[in-house]
């Protein structure tokens, strides 16, 4: 059986794409002219791509890159004014649906007077913790999101 020399995810092509839809991304958040949703989708495709950057199986990698294509899709679409994506971007960054809202619900339970919750930090899921534990990776939770 045959095996390369070079593992594929150290090949410049593979590099390139990741690199590429990394940018496209990144660029389609600056168009947005909410601070608010451009700050939660920066973060959010920041994050994203700095956790999966250690996955080495090719099959992984193929699902993450198609996951990026369809957000890349969603993107486009919530910018030429969909109105289904628009809402979508706008209940996922003001945390009306998604992590950021169960976030949210446990934010209002450690401020309330009878429960006692502990203290959320980091608001990333924990396997995002486990990869990827420096803090400059946090996805920041807006206070103009929260009311």
């Amino acid at each position: 059986m045959f095996r390369p020399k070079i593992p594929f995810f150290r090949t410049l092509a593979h590099r390139h794409q990741i690199q590429s839809s990394y940018r496209v991304l990144l660029r389609l958040t600056r168009r947005f002219s909410d601070p608010v949703e451009r700050t939660y989708l920066y973060s959010w495709i920041r994050e994203r791509f700095h956790t999966n950057s250690y996955q080495t199986s090719p099959f992984k990698v193929n699902n993450l890159l198609s996951d990026a294509k369809w957000a890349e899709l969603v993107l486009t679409d919530a910018l030429s004014g969909h109105p289904t994506q628009c809402q979508l971007i706008s209940d996922l960054a003001y945390a009306r649906t998604g992590y950021l809202h169960t976030i949210q619900q446990t934010l209002n339970e450690f401020h309330h007077p009878t429960k006692s919750c502990a203290l959320i930090r980091d608001v990333r899921p924990p396997h995002s913790k486990s990869r990827q534990p420096h803090p400059a990776y946090r996805i920041p939770v807006d206070q103009r999101a929260i009311t």
